[in-house]
């Protein structure tokens, strides 16, 4: 039995762990798209599909609306029309989920060992890359659905510099891969690999390629890379032409106005995830739910990776196309106003999910060092930069210690001093203009929230943090020689892979009972509408969690009974687009191609989710 079956094996069975609670316990995701739009809609489509109907207009959404041409929906994938059809549509779901998951790690295990790095370094590869994403995220089904794509490319790449019918085999199996992507993925996600891929191919084909560097091989080999991404929209056009010829009637029409593309960046308190999942929160600094985190160890091999890799042409490649996606991703960037005025870019919103691609390219620098490491050991510059991360550990941890300890009146005292020094640096300027009492009780109750985020007794946190230590202990006690490189490689191994294994897995709680969402309209909807009349009724939605939400006092997060309490006031209140699990057509709901003259009249009519920020980029008639 090969290395690479065995691998496969050990994936799928950490694909089935990780979404064990959704195959097999009865739950769905809650606080999520998932829940008010992903599932809805593959209802429909489900639905649809056994019923031998047409999934090409839905009869529910706007009281009409093609689904299908949101680039949301992945209604045209041959994976998704034998699952949704012979399968109940929530388990049909959590496969593809799971099949998009195992993709991901063994795509990516396999661009490992086309770049030349180990079996071990490989592995953890798509391991760090999933573990960057929240499951806010992860349980996106289009997102999931994309991820393989980046480590394909790359595969492709290496393997097209072989001749004859091997090279335009891969050729071939890269198109087709882009074209499935298109289909079942996310247009976006797909649109930043392809550019990605397409400087990468440049830097590889004049930096790392040993064939000659003449005009007739460049043509040659743009030929090829031509050639991939033709076949990927050839096999993608039944979702690319309906979604570009729809576009222009929706609110995206001329592209995403600058001041909302940005809402979603990545500020410099969000680089604490690098050291930390995105599923923490870190109050005044860090919101979380950026993909930053690859894990601690993979972190520091990244960083050992980006700095003492430069004399090797791939590291500094990877490491390049790293840094163009966080700057990219930054907050008013300069780069990404740049992309954002051009051509389809401007169609694009979140500069963040520049960084849906980064943090896999972190992941493979973190592989790389991960190998390399081994030739720079008791190096003074090795030395020098692990001292310097160990400062940044070192502080995060006594601070950590420190307001785990701290009693009540201690923490007080520590507010009263960051007042008196703000009161005399910052208030008054830099837009702190509101009452000084205002900034006296957040500094106080700041103080208290990141007590008890911090807190050790927290097994959510306390794992992470574990990791964070365990990571550093590891690496510089190979780097000043306690330990060997054999023992360097299997407790970096562990940690790393259990680490990943948490953070994908530290949100299990985060879900609720699959038969909320089935019989949702057995609640306020029956009550309210006779049952003679739903075939007739076109519903408002009621929006109860509205005013259930401003009823709870502010926090800066809810517990796990108040997030549970809030889904299901809005299940049973017919939050868009649950009514479709009712079989109840609304002039209300969600999609992200909204036409934009249909927004204007919800936007009248006191649309409370549809319109959300884009009702104000509307102009004045």
């Amino acid at each position: 039995m090969s290395k690479a079956f065995l691998i496969s094996l050990c994936f799928l069975a950490f694909s089935v762990i990780i979404l064990s609670p959704f195959l097999f316990g009865g739950k769905v995701f809650l606080d999520s798209d998932v829940a008010s739009y992903y599932y809805p809609i593959y209802d429909f489509y489900s639905k649809a599909l056994k019923n031998n109907e047409s999934f090409l207009w839905n009869p529910l959404l706007y009281s009409g609306f093609p689904s299908y041409v949101s680039q949301t929906a992945g209604f045209f994938d041959p994976l998704n029309r034998i699952l949704f059809t012979i399968l109940p549509s929530l388990f049909a779901y959590h496969l593809r989920l799971l099949i998009g998951v195992f993709l991901t790690l063994f795509f990516s295990y396999l661009a490992g060992r086309a770049l030349g790095l180990s079996s071990l370094a490989s592995s953890l590869i798509g391991l760090g890359y999933l573990s960057a994403f929240h499951w806010v995220y992860l349980s996106n089904i289009m997102v999931v659905n994309t991820l393989f794509l980046p480590s394909l490319l790359l595969i492709v790449l290496k393997k097209i510099s072989i001749s004859g019918f091997y090279k335009w085999l891969w050729a071939v199996a890269g198109g087709i891969g882009i074209g499935w992507a298109f289909i079942a993925g996310n247009a976006q996600i797909t649109f930043y690999a392809l550019f990605l891929f397409g400087i990468y191919a440049l830097l590889d084909f004049f930096f790392v390629r040993e064939s000659k560097k003449n005009l007739r091989a460049f043509l040659s080999f743009a030929g090829v890379i031509s050639g991939i991404f033709f076949i990927g929209f050839l096999v993608g056009l039944p979702q690319i032409l309906p979604s570009l010829e729809f576009t222009p009637l929706t609110t995206r029409s001329g592209g995403v106005d600058y001041g909302l593309s940005v809402v979603k960046a990545i500020s410099p308190g969000n680089l604490l995830n690098f050291f930390f999942p995105d599923y923490l929160y870190f109050p005044y600094i860090s919101d979380g739910r950026r993909p930053l985190y690859v894990g601690a160890f993979l972190f520091f091999m990244a960083v050992f990776g980006l700095i003492f890799a430069r004399g090797k042409k791939e590291p500094a490649m990877l490491g390049s196309l790293f840094i163009f996606s966080l700057l990219a991703s930054f907050q008013w960037s300069p780069l990404f106003y740049l992309l954002q005025h051009l051509p389809f870019f401007a169609y694009f919103r979140n500069p963040y999910k520049w960084m849906y691609l980064g943090v896999f390219f972190l992941a493979v620098s973190g592989a790389f060092g991960f190998d390399l490491i081994r030739e720079y050991a008791g190096n003074p510059r090795v030395k020098r930069v692990f001292r310097i991360l160990m400062v940044l550990v070192g502080v995060m941890a006594a601070g950590t210690l420190i307001l785990n300890f701290l009693g009540r009146s201690s923490l007080e005292k520590a507010a009263n001093l960051l007042d008196f020094i703000f009161s005399k640096t910052i208030y008054g300027h830099f837009g702190f203009v509101k009452s000084p009492i205002h900034y006296r009780e957040a500094l106080s109750n700041g103080l208290k929230a990141w007590q008890e985020f911090t807190s050790l007794a927290d097994f959510y946190f306390l794992i992470p943090f574990l990791a964070l230590v365990l990571s550093l202990a590891v690496s510089a006690a190979f780097v000043w020689k306690k330990i060997n490189w054999r023992q360097f490689r299997a407790a970096g191994f562990l940690v790393a892979a259990l680490g990943s294994g948490f953070a994908l897995s530290g949100q299990f709680s985060n879900n609720i009972s699959a038969d909320l969402v089935l019989n949702s309209h057995q609640g306020i909807l029956d009550k309210f509408i006779p049952s003679e009349d739903r075939a007739l009724y076109r519903t408002y939605p009621f929006m109860l969690d509205r005013g259930f939400v401003e009823k709870i006092p502010p926090k800066f997060k809810l517990t796990l009974e108040e997030n549970r309490a809030v889904t299901e006031l809005r299940f049973a209140a017919g939050w868009p687009n649950t009514h479709f699990f009712a079989n109840i057509p609304s002039v209300e709901g969600y999609d992200p191609l909204v036409p934009r003259e249909l927004l204007k009249v919800l936007a009248e009519v006191g649309s409370t989710y549809s319109a959300e920020e884009e009702t104000d980029a509307l102009s004045e008639p």
